[in-house]
């Protein structure tokens, strides 16, 4: 089967934002078990860590902005989330990546392990 961004001696295509917000979504929910860490507002680690690395990588991997992650968040989820709370996210998840925090980097790498995986998953499905 051919991967739908991949075609034979073409580049991969970018995904479009919304494509993204599902991608990254779906390996959240793979990685930690919490399906509704978005609209829950629990201050539980596991969703408040959840949602920090899901905005931390929309921004960072895939340059969406604040106030368009926002706005994703509501046409996805119909719930309100304010662009600070990107911005906290963001700000939360760069000192702890810089300041290797112990506790957050098993909880982090957790979510890069989970991604190599469904990485391999898409290329296997490519050849």
């Amino acid at each position: 089967m051919i991967h739908p961004y991949i075609y034979a001696g073409l580049p991969k295509a970018k995904m479009t934002y919304s494509e993204a917000y599902n991608y990254e979504k779906e390996i959240i929910i793979k990685a930690f078990g919490v399906e509704d860490f978005i609209t829950n507002k629990t201050r539980k680690r596991n969703y408040v860590w959840s949602r920090h690395i899901f905005f931390y990588i929309l921004n960072k991997k895939y340059n969406i902005s604040n106030t368009m992650l926002e706005e994703l968040v509501m046409e996805k989820e119909l719930t309100k989330y304010d662009r600070t709370t990107a911005i906290h996210s963001i700000a939360v998840v760069t000192d702890f990546l810089n300041f290797r925090d112990k506790e957050f980097m098993p909880y982090y790498n957790k979510y890069k392990e989970e991604k190599k995986k469904r990485e391999k998953e898409i290329e296997g499905n490519q050849n």
